[in-house]
Formats: C-alpha cells, sequence, structure tokens
C-alpha cells in the first residue's frame, strides 16, 4: 500500500528509540565476555572473572529465561489496553529497568573467579534481556500500528536504522575510546568509576533512557478498536500465529543471521587482541568504521528495496554474509589481502609491515563487504515485519503485533543462547591466548555456516515484495 500520513519530525522521533534499543545490548554483547574473560592484568596475567565455561552456561540459562517471557509479555502487550495506550507503559517501565542490570553488568562485586561473580552475572543478565523485552517488543510493534503504508515503513525503518547505526557507534567506537584514554575510570582506579567500562556504560545507559522516552513523547497509538479487542486466550494465539506460513520462515531465518551476528560481535575485541595483537579499543574502532561506511549504503537499500523488492535485496546480504566470513578467518593462516598490499608496499619503496599489520588490513579489506548485508538488515527486517503483521490482520481480523514479537523472540533467543556459548566454548577448546588463536576462526566458519542457513530457509519466504 503506498501513501504517507506521518509528519517528517515524528517519523524521526519514533525511530530515534532505536539508539536507546541498541546502545545496551550491543555494548553487552560486543564488550562483556572481553570484560569478564579476555583481559590482562599489568603483568599480564588473564583476568578471568569468572570461567569461559560459567559465561557460556548463564548466558544459555539467561536467554531461555527471557525466551519464554517474550510471548507472555507481547500477549499481556496486546490484551491490555490503558489510558496511555497498549504500548506506552511497557517502554515507559522496562527502559529504566533495562539500564539498571546493564550497569550492574560492569560491576562484579567479587575476586576474579568468585563464586558470587556467577551468581552475580546470572541475575544481571536475567534481568537485562527481560526487561530489554519489557521495553522493546512494544517499541517495535508500534511501527506496523502507527502507518499502513508500505512506503511510510520502509522510510521510518530506514531512519530507524540510521539510529541504529548512532546506536551501534556509541557502542564501539565510543566505548573503545573509553577503555582506552579512562584506564582507571575518573577517580584513579579508586571509586565507583574506576575502568573505561563503566564510565562508558552509565554514560550510554542514561543516553539509551532519553532516547526511549524521545520516541514515545510524539507518538499517538491508534485509539481502542475492534482490531485491538483480541480475544485469543495465551496458547490460541500462540497456534494462530504458526499458521502464518510467512512468519515460520522469517522467523527461523532471523534467528539464524542473529546468532551468526551475536556471535560475531563478541569475537571482535578477541579477534584484535589475540591475533593482531592491538589494544581492546581497536575492536570499537574497527567495528565503528564499518558502521560508517554502512550509513550511506542504509539509504541505496531503501530505494533499491522499493524498486526490485525486500525479499532479493535481503537474501542478497545473506549471501554476501556468508561468503565474506570465511575469507576473514584466513588472517592468521594466510592473510593474502594483506600480504598483497604489503608486496604492493614494498615495490613501491615502503618498509615490509609486521603480520599483525598485514592481518589487521586483511580483516579490514574484507570487512568492507559487509557493509550491504548490514545495511540490508538495519533497514528491511522491520518493514518485512510489518507485512508478516498484515498478513495475520487478514487471517484473524485483529492486530497482534507484540504477540508476533514476542514468538520471535521466542525461537531467537533460545537460539541466541546457544550461540552464546559458541563463542566462549570455542575459545576453551580451540584456543584463546595470544599463542594459541584458533577459536575465534572456528567461530567465523561456524557463523557462515548459520548464514547460509538462513538464506537457504529464506529463499521460501512467500512474499515476493
Amino acid at each position: 500500500m503506498a501513501g504517507k500520513e506521518l509528519p517528517v519530525w515524528r517519523k524521526v522521533t519514533y525511530s530515534s528509540g532505536q539508539i536507546g534499543a541498541s546502545l545496551m545490548p550491543m555494548i553487552t554483547i560486543g564488550w562483556l565476555l572481553y570484560f569478564y574473560t579476555g583481559r590482562y592484568d599489568a603483568d599480564g596475567n588473564k583476568i578471568m572473572i569468572v570461567s569461559y565455561t560459567a559465561f557460556a552456561v548463564i548466558n544459555l540459562i539467561c536467554r531461555v529465561f527471557d525466551a519464554l517471557a517474550a510471548p507472555f509479555v507481547g500477549y499481556l502487550s496486546d490484551k491490555i489496553n490503558t489510558r496511555w495506550g497498549r504500548r506506552m507503559p511497557w517502554i515507559i517501565i522496562g527502559a529504566p529497568f533495562m539500564t539498571v542490570f546493564a550497569v550492574m553488568l560492569f560491576y562484579p562485586p567479587g575476586v576474579p573467579g568468585s563464586a558470587v561473580n556467577v551468581i552475580w552475572l546470572t541475575m544481571g543478565l536475567s534481568g537485562l534481556w527481560f526487561f530489554y523485552t519489557v521495553a522493546v517488543a512494544p517499541y517495535i510493534a508500534l511501527l506496523p500500528e502507527i502507518t499502513v503504508h508500505d512506503e511510510e515503513r520502509i522510510e521510518i525503518s530506514t531512519y530507524m536504522g540510521v539510529f541504529e547505526v548512532a546506536g551501534t557507534l556509541l557502542a564501539t567506537i565510543a566505548v573503545g575510546f573509553f577503555i582506552q584514554e579512562f584506564p582507571h575510570g575518573i577517580g584513579g582506579g579508586t571509586g565507583p568509576v574506576r575502568d573505561g567500562y563503566k564510565l562508558a556504560i552509565i554514560i550510554f545507559g542514561f543516553l539509551s533512557l532519553v532516547f526511549f522516552w524521545i520516541s514515545i513523547a510524539f507518538v499517538q497509538e491508534k485509539p481502542p478498536s475492534r482490531a485491538k479487542e483480541v480475544p485469543y486466550g495465551f496458547i490460541e494465539s500462540m497456534k494462530q500465529c504458526m499458521k502464518n506460513r510467512a512468519f515460520i520462515y522469517f522467523m527461523v531465518t532471523v534467528t539464524f543471521f542473529s546468532a551468526a551476528i551475536d556471535t560475531l560481535i563478541a569475537m571482535i575485541p578477541f579477534m584484535v587482541t589475540l591475533v593482531m595483537k592491538e589494544g581492546p579499543h581497536m575492536a570499537g574502532y574497527i567495528q565503528g568504521g564499518l558502521v560508517v561506511l554502512t550509513l550511506p549504503v542504509i539509504f541505496i537499500i531503501y530505494r533499491v528495496a522499493a524498486k526490485v523488492g525486500k525479499k532479493r535485496v535481503f537474501g542478497s546480504g545473506l549471501v554476501m554474509f556468508a561468503c565474506t566470513l570465511p575469507f576473514i578467518a584466513l588472517m592468521k593462516v594466510f592473510p593474502f589481502a594483506g600480504l598483497a598490499v604489503n608486496r604492493i608496499g614494498i615495490l613501491m619503496g615502503y618498509r615490509p609491515m609486521s603480520m599483525e599489520i598485514i592481518s589487521l588490513i586483511h580483516v579490514c579489506i574484507f570487512l568492507v563487504f559487509l557493509v550491504f548485508p548490514l545495511a540490508a538488515f538495519f533497514v528491511l527486517i522491520r518493514p518485512i515485519f510489518a507485512d508478516i503483521i498484515d498478513i495475520d490482520e487478514e487471517m484473524t481480523g485483529f492486530r497482534r503485533e507484540a504477540m508476533y514479537d514476542g514468538m520471535q523472540g521466542l525461537v531467537i533467543k533460545v537460539a541466541a543462547g546457544i550461540a552464546s556459548i559458541i563463542g566462549p566454548l570455542s575459545l576453551m577448546f580451540f584456543g584463546g591466548t595470544i599463542e594459541n588463536p584458533g577459536g575465534v576462526q572456528v567461530v567465523l566458519l561456524i557463523c557462515a555456516v548459520f548464514l547460509l542457513a538462513a538464506y537457504y530457509v529464506f529463499k521460501k519466504y512467500p512474499l515476493e515484495k
């Protein structure tokens, strides 16, 4: 359906909530594993706040707990009408608690290896992911509700993609900057803000809250109607979702894709410190540089998808992503792209580069090939989801956005829990030290397999638009 209804400023303010939705999860996914298991002290001793096994098992348990809660949160959000609407109260309540638990994770109370850290990590991750669902699922569910026009949905999703890029930049480059420039925080290594990780999570936690609240300040939910009076019980609501073929294929596709992305992001600090032998801040700069390159492509994706269809563009991105990762995995064994650059430099009269620099160049060259897949994901995931909601309304006569988001979360978060153990266990079994970083390369190959599986499933997605 073509057409437009919303003024640009309202689209932008709603979309700005994507910064709030992305900051805390991105910081947690991108830095927490390294914070707990990957750092070294001044004497070169590895700091293991918890073991690889403990981190993996806790992640799995917390993700499964969150997954079980997701459909229930979605069901209640669809069913409960208040004077502020169906979605707003969840965002207002969930966002502050999500931030509190995210900050808590970077304040482990015990000495490295202490059992109290295991308990603390379990509590923190459980609270973070549960309240992430409470806040973000209703926020995403607002998109199909605030406009029925396909072109406008893609436009809003493009704005959301831009703000997601902004959130990712803060979670990568800015956090990396704080880690590098404030190694002792703002109190000389004492007091409550005693390192860059804590300083970053406090500042960006507050920023996350601000953007969440801006996003809903000017949104007007549609008034109560028959389409909002969902009569189904919880079990029947789940059954109705599973009757939607488009949803099944999309859900499985996003499950594989999200598992690959989460695993890959968690490994980047290890890739930088173990293979390239750079500081952890460089991981933030590399991720941030990739996101900066993605930004202009987001607007190209918007135009191309409107012409050739969302399915074709998103499917192409999955294939490109899967084919690129094995080449990045060669960074230690045979970084041929970096070697070629080194050879050209020598022929031009420059001194030979170290293997660490050669590996860094090799990785950066192939990261450029991930720009298109990431842009496609940033832009298209939400309008595809909105199309699926429209199909459900045609089937049932009701608007059940949050229930669908919850059902998707049930599967994706179980898969994310399983994926979250891949990184720690790969480091444990295949190598997670400077002398033997084989676990990092194994993870890249596993992610490529996930992405190929996502493409195979997405080919069966029934909507071509």
